[in-house]
């Protein structure tokens, strides 16, 4: 497909696309797994129309970094202009760049215009990851792409949490807990989505570990509570089935035991009136005996 062919069609749907971009996108879809494929059809679902309508190739600004928090709530960055210092890593500067946008919408409640601007971010991290010059970054540089990676998904859970869309918070939970298993949001969200899912049981580990890590955060140690709460209803139930299964168990063996000393009782009546019988056919026979003697 032509350049003009590509930006007819972009136009044509209102859209505003670079043939270069269209194109790098179009090569790294054919390079991602079935999996990868569905994930991006499942988050692409969910992007506001408007999110990639004016999108543009990125552009150099510069910001103050923004450190992830571990609140359950993400504490969102502070909104740096264009003539900040510049940024450590100009490679990512574009990923940071869709956070911070995606954070100042949060902040107007404007939370489709943020989901979009996320998950541009998260897009953006995966095209960085698929390229060949990803190898040859350094360790830190890689942590800060992690590090980006871990705050575009859990600023996009929030808001699907928000919407009560706990399957994507699922999806978006199990992707940050793969890059840090001790990431406190990351096990908040996963046990959250789970609990709302009425999963209790498998939320327990999840709600604990972000309980121990987040200690000082409200919503966490509510939902911790809430957890404890539901499983002890659950083992109070639990408890109250049991003791009804013990006491139909001795019920059971109480009638069994019965049956067991009737069937007892009535084979000794039996074996009884079977010797009875036994003892008077030999009085009888005794008997004929003795008279058959005296009359010879």
């Amino acid at each position: 497909m032509s350049d003009e062919q590509i930006k007819a069609m972009s136009q044509a749907q209102g859209m505003n696309i670079d043939p270069a971009m269209f194109r790098q996108a179009s090569q790294m879809m054919q390079n991602m797994s079935p999996e990868q494929l569905e994930q991006m059809r499942r988050m692409s679902s969910n992007m506001g129309y408007d999110s990639f309508k004016n999108k543009q190739p990125p552009q150099t600004n510069s910001y103050k970094q923004n450190q992830s928090t571990q609140n359950s709530q993400p504490k969102i960055s502070p909104n740096t202009s264009s003539s900040s210092s510049s940024y450590k890593y100009p490679q990512l500067e574009n990923i940071n760049n869709l956070k911070i946008k995606g954070n100042e919408f949060f902040k107007k409640q404007d939370f489709e215009s943020a989901k979009g601007k996320y998950q541009e971010g998260i897009f953006e991290v995966e095209e960085v990851r698929m390229k060949a010059q990803y190898k040859s970054f350094s360790q830190e540089m890689k942590n800060e792409v992690q590090n980006l990676e871990i705050a575009l998904r859990m600023n996009y859970a929030n808001i699907l949490a928000k919407q009560n869309e706990f399957d994507l918070v699922l999806d978006q939970a199990k992707e940050v807990l793969k890059l840090d298993q001790e990431n406190g949001k990351g096990n908040f969200r996963m046990g959250q989505a789970l609990f709302q899912q009425e999963k209790f049981e498998k939320s327990r580990d999840y709600i604990e570990k972000a309980a121990q890590i987040m200690k000082q955060d409200q919503n966490v140690q509510q939902l911790y509570k809430d957890m404890k709460a539901k499983l002890g209803i659950k083992e109070e139930q639990k408890q109250e089935q049991k003791e009804k299964e013990e006491v139909v168990k001795e019920k059971n063996q109480s009638e069994n035991k019965k049956d067991n000393e009737d069937q007892k009782n009535k084979q000794t009546f039996d074996d009884g009136q079977q010797q009875r019988q036994q003892l008077h056919l030999t009085s009888s026979l005794l008997l004929q005996c003795k008279y058959a003697l005296r009359q010879s």
